[in-house]
């Protein structure tokens, strides 16, 4: 079980080994369910397979909630997983320490992109497995032109290197149309990402 504080922001760490997949284009969240609410916090994945989510304090959004589940979504390229997942117990605490260490257990080679996530807390937890096709979904904004273009300058891409850099403006374009249903015409969406660019 895995401990939360209502007083307190937490910083969520983890390790993700990926395989036949881009780590560069991986993207993590913490979904936080219970009874009457879910919560979705995103987080950041590092080149070396890093993850960390920071976590707010929880007393405004989980009011009446003292327990439910917890699960890490990865979203590699085109695939979903849902690697890990643990129950959790909401309490206030004055001082909090949490330790996420992740595993380098060597992984099965299969043709599909693979992602496995170990988490160490005071009981050990199991490491659970899944793929799922990836849904498309509706993004809550309208606005691709500047999201890609934020996502850009994430991986380092600015309006005076994207032509060295067409290959990551590519992929990230690929997996972005690929994961939305955006309605936006392409020479419209490429007019916003280089006007919102830095």
């Amino acid at each position: 079980m895995y401990t939360l504080f209502t007083d307190k922001p937490e910083l969520f760490k983890c390790n993700i080994d990926l395989e036949g997949a881009s780590i560069s284009d991986t993207f993590a969240r913490l979904v936080i369910e219970s009874k009457n609410i879910n919560l979705l916090f995103e987080g950041q994945v590092t080149s070396d397979g890093a993850c960390t989510i920071q976590i707010p304090k929880l007393k405004d959004y989980l009011k009446d909630v003292t327990d439910g589940v917890m699960k890490l979504e990865v979203i590699a390229e085109d695939t979903y997983f849902s690697p890990w997942q643990d129950s959790f117990k909401l309490k206030p605490s004055k001082k909090v320490t949490v330790e996420v260490a992740g595993s380098k257990e060597e992984l099965i080679k299969e043709s599909k992109p693979k992602v496995s996530v170990a988490v160490a807390q005071e009981k050990t937890s199991r490491v659970v497995e899944t793929k799922q096709p990836v849904k498309k979904a509706k993004p809550s904004t309208d606005k691709h032109g500047l999201v890609i273009a934020r996502l850009l300058e994430r991986r380092g891409v600015t309006l005076a290197n994207i032509d060295k850099k067409s290959g990551v403006l590519n992929r990230l374009l690929e997996t972005y149309l690929t994961n939305y249903e955006v309605e936006t015409a392409q020479d419209q969406l490429l007019s916003e990402i280089l006007n919102n660019l830095k």
